[in-house]
């Protein structure tokens, strides 16, 4: 995405591309939590773990809603 020539077309490249860089950040600690790991039941989640992913994907939501238009 960074040297992407599409991206350079558009005039908020920059702050689009902050912006999925962040958003991405959260759902890739989602994914490496849960799909790669407990989801092949290789692991449990203790209560304090099961918090962190929580709120994770929470920050996620709340950061893609900032761009949400209602219809």
């Amino acid at each position: 995405m960074g040297n992407d020539p599409k991206w350079n077309v558009l005039p908020d490249w920059r702050d689009q591309r902050e912006f999925l860089s962040q958003a991405v950040s959260h759902l890739s600690v989602a994914k490496d939590a849960w799909r790669s790991y407990h989801a092949h039941a290789r692991g449990n989640f203790t209560e304090e773990e099961a918090g962190l992913l929580f709120d994770n994907v929470c920050a996620f939501l709340r950061k893609i809603a900032t761009r949400l238009r209602e219809a």
